[in-house]
């Protein structure tokens, strides 16, 4: 499944940080409960019905749809030593509300494919953004990925990722479409002063 799924897998991983942890921490608990089942009862079909969350798993990594289960903090401890629990954070760079303030990241591996030219304008992607490919139901940030710049606060900051697989394959269309739509408008315009008609 993982093999079949690689490009999916990838993107999961890249979007949330405790991916692998609770894919593995999910394998797990179905393992345990598998054999907890044993110790009382023999191989049958209750048993081989506890797998089937994880074809359920599968199902829901499959699409984009896989939250997993809350990992114990003295597991996180155990895995990541230096990981301590979330704390409010007032820093120099906070403002009195405590709301970190933005920075301006740049997208240092901007792929040519959608990267804005020198002869376009950013209104003809945005004036399509109601169909832009989405990354776990987040649309991807076009600001990033096409314009090269967005800020750190951005919503959509889990799509700064390099886009691959389907979901570049996707990015790329749009971003086709969304030229093609605007060559094909801008050579229906009138081109200048309608002639005047010969008597």
């Amino acid at each position: 499944e993982i093999e079949a799924n690689e490009d999916t897998f990838s993107i999961m991983i890249t979007s949330d940080s405790d991916f692998v942890l609770k894919f593995l921490f999910s394998i797990d608990i179905v393992v345990q409960r598998f054999f907890q089942h044993l110790l009382s009862h023999n191989i049958g079909v209750q048993a081989m019905n506890i797998f089937s969350d994880l074809t359920d798993m599968f199902e829901g990594i499959k699409k984009y749809r896989y939250d997993g289960p809350t990992i114990p903090v003295n597991l996180i401890c155990l895995v990541r030593p230096d990981s301590q629990p979330s704390q409010p954070k007032h820093s120099s760079s906070s403002s009195a509300s405590g709301t970190p303030k933005k920075r301006k990241i740049k997208n240092e591996h901007r792929d040519a494919r959608w990267a804005l030219r020198t002869d376009e304008s950013f209104d003809t992607f945005f004036a399509n953004r109601a169909n832009v490919p989405s990354i776990l139901q987040t649309p991807i940030c076009m600001k990033y990925h096409i314009m090269g710049n967005c800020f750190s606060n951005c919503p959509r900051k889990s799509t700064h990722i390099p886009l691959s697989g389907d979901t570049a394959s996707q990015m790329a269309n749009f971003v086709n479409n969304c030229r093609t739509s605007s060559s094909t408008s801008a050579s229906s315009a009138p081109s200048g002063p309608a002639a005047s008609t010969n008597a």
